[in-house]
């Protein structure tokens, strides 16, 4: 007997799982993890582009103002 956990709403859920279906759910399973480590790795990306950004913005700015200042009247 095998069993399959999973959280819906911050609810954990476990489903009891016979033997003879465990061939037919395990390519699923393995499929729906796969999913979840592609997703996991855009959003990885998607915040390190933003912070990426974050820094270019911060830098425009400070060199603006650093012009700004300095410029001759």
């Amino acid at each position: 007997m095998w069993t399959l956990t999973y959280s819906v709403n911050g609810r954990r859920h476990v489903e009891f799982v016979p033997n003879d279906l465990v061939p037919q759910l395990a390519p699923l399973s393995e499929e729906g993890r796969d999913y979840r480590d592609a997703l996991h790795e855009i959003l990885t990306l998607n915040a390190q582009l933003v912070t990426l950004w974050r820094r270019q913005q911060s830098e425009t700015k400070k060199k603006q103002t650093t012009m700004r200042r300095w410029a001759p009247r």
